[in-house]
C-alpha cells in the first residue's frame, strides 16, 4: 500500500474521472449523456447507477467499464483509438496535477511524498 486513497466504489471512480476529465461537472454531463447535474451527483453519492446509455458514451471515450463498475482492470480500453487518446490525457494530467487518489497503474507518475521531520 502506498498510503494513497483508494478508489473503493463506483461513485467514486466517476468522481475521480470527472475531476480528471472535464473542467465541470456540467461538461461532464454532456460527454457522458447524463440528464442532469442531480443525476450526477447521485452517481458520485451511490445513490444510482449510470444508465448503459451514460456507460456507452463513457466507453465511447476509452473508459474500461470494468473499472468503472468494478474497479477492475485498467482505466482505459487502450486497444481502442479513443482510448489510447485517453490514456495519453491522463499521464499528462497526473503528471502536471499530482493528485493524492490514483488508480494503481498511473501510481508511478506521482511523485513520493515525504514527511518532513
Amino acid at each position: 500500500m502506498t498510503g494513497m486513497m483508494e478508489l473503493a466504489s463506483m461513485g467514486d471512480r466517476i468522481d475521480w474521472l470527472v475531476s480528471m476529465l472535464f473542467t465541470s461537472r456540467q461538461m461532464a454531463c454532456y460527454a457522458f449523456a447524463v440528464d442532469s447535474y442531480s443525476t450526477l451527483q447521485r452517481w458520485i453519492s451511490g445513490e444510482r447507477e449510470p444508465r448503459s446509455i451514460s456507460l456507452k458514451a463513457m466507453l465511447r471515450y476509452g473508459i474500461s467499464l470494468n473499472w468503472v463498475v468494478d474497479g477492475i482492470g485498467p482505466v482505459v480500453v487502450t486497444e481502442s483509438e479513443a482510448g489510447k487518446e485517453l490514456h495519453t490525457r491522463l499521464t499528462d494530467i497526473i503528471r502536471e496535477q499530482q493528485p493524492a487518489v490514483v488508480p494503481p497503474e498511473y501510481r508511478h507518475l506521482v511523485k513520493t511524498r515525504r514527511s518532513k521531520r
